[in-house]
């Protein structure tokens, strides 16, 4: 029986207690998970106190032999065997897949990040999952959008360094133009990791021409600026 399913009298399953089946009124249900809201928020508060480097699923412990898999309600670290990782793993990869699925399902928004909610002029986009929207205040916009600035500039930072990494080990560098003989593919350029990109003829055709227009519009808008 799941959490929160609602009986044909009205009444809604709260929990198992002591092998049976503990059912409450809706008022008592909602009073119920708002103390327990509170109560799970309070002792996060209080585990991030404690502990100043917060830890990931999967964290390795050598002493206990043990993974890391979460923070209970109570606040308390949650240590389990490889095995049981493994089935944790699969079990939210699974229910992401469903919640992605069941997100796409719904009517589309033609709303993108950063945009105004129609029904609420102080709230904005700040997440996207399918086609459900995700919406906070100014403050959360900024703050969203400060994360996304650090999380790319690190990531292109990363793929930087893996991308000098390879092209420091090539001696002989490929020049666009260049044909494979297997496939008569046409060499365009090393992508963002220093990955060889290969063509199809007509693809590589129409990749070339959009450059080379790009590249024009961009020599006129110099030259009228000046």
């Amino acid at each position: 029986m799941k959490i929160g399913t609602i009986r044909e009298d009205g009444k809604v399953f709260a929990r198992m207690q002591r092998g049976v089946q503990l059912w409450l009124t809706k008022e008592q249900y909602e009073n119920r998970e708002i103390k327990r809201k509170i109560y799970v928020k309070k002792c996060l508060e209080l585990y991030k106190k404690l502990k100043k480097e917060p830890r990931s699923i999967g964290d390795y412990d050598h002493r206990k032999n043990l993974y890391f898999i979460g923070i209970s309600s109570s606040g308390k670290e949650v240590w389990r065997s490889k095995v049981f990782l493994d089935k944790f793993r699969k079990r939210q990869d699974l229910r992401r897949k469903e919640y992605v699925k069941r997100c796409y399902d719904l009517p589309v928004k033609k709303l993108k990040f950063g945009d105004q909610n129609p029904d609420n002029p102080n709230l904005f986009v700040i997440h996207k999952v399918g086609n459900k929207c995700f919406f906070g205040n100014k403050k959360k916009l900024k703050e969203k959008k400060e994360s996304l600035r650090i999380t790319y500039a690190k990531r292109y930072l990363k793929s930087k360094k893996k991308k000098q990494t390879i092209m420091g080990n090539i001696i002989v560098k490929l020049k666009r133009g260049a044909i494979r003989e297997q496939d008569n593919y046409i060499f365009f350029q090393y992508n963002r990791i220093g990955k060889e990109l290969w063509l199809a003829p007509e693809i590589y055709k129409l990749k070339r021409d959009k450059e080379l227009l790009k590249r024009r519009e961009n020599r006129k808008k110099r030259q009228a600026s000046l």
